[in-house]
């Protein structure tokens, strides 16, 4: 009987210390996997961090014209250039346009006379910013292809 209740005692000490060595290994596991979790968002926002510097350091310069006539320019319409130029990173579309800094040039048509205007505009820009072009309230209704250019570039 001393006998059994020996082994018993023993196989109970045995199962304690498995239950421990169990319960070390559960601990070690949740360590782990919150290890891996944070190594995996470390991961992620080193890979959006190096997204976000080569935006930064990509170049940037579009150069884009009309290719006809724009004629009867509803109000306050978008001017499309359709001529695409130059479009170092992609940066123009003939939908959306522009980047960071516009240079723009029009001719204007009132009646008769031909009146030529040019304007630049130096714009501060922020990521995901849109820039465009449109025709004035109640001039410049009328685009030339030849006079009519839209440029931007990244400084």
């Amino acid at each position: 009987m001393i006998q059994m209740e020996n082994t018993i005692h023993g196989l109970s000490t045995r199962l304690a210390e498995k239950d421990k060595e169990v319960l070390a290994l559960q601990n070690i596991t949740h360590i782990l996997t919150e290890t891996n979790a944070q190594k995996d968002r470390l991961i992620l926002q080193l890979s959006s961090n190096l997204t976000a510097l080569q935006f930064e350091e990509r170049r940037i310069a579009f150069h884009a014209r009309m290719s006809t006539d724009k004629t009867h320019l509803a109000s306050f319409a978008t001017v499309k250039f359709e001529t695409i130029v130059t479009n170092e990173g992609q940066a123009y579309s003939p939908v959306t346009d522009g980047n960071t800094i516009a240079y723009t040039h029009d001719e204007a048509n009132s009646s008769t006379d031909h009146k030529a205007s040019s304007q630049s505009a130096v714009v501060l820009l922020k990521k995901g910013n849109k820039t465009w072009i449109r025709a004035h309230g109640s001039e410049g209704r009328r685009c030339y292809p030849k006079w009519s250019s839209y440029s931007g570039f990244k400084v």
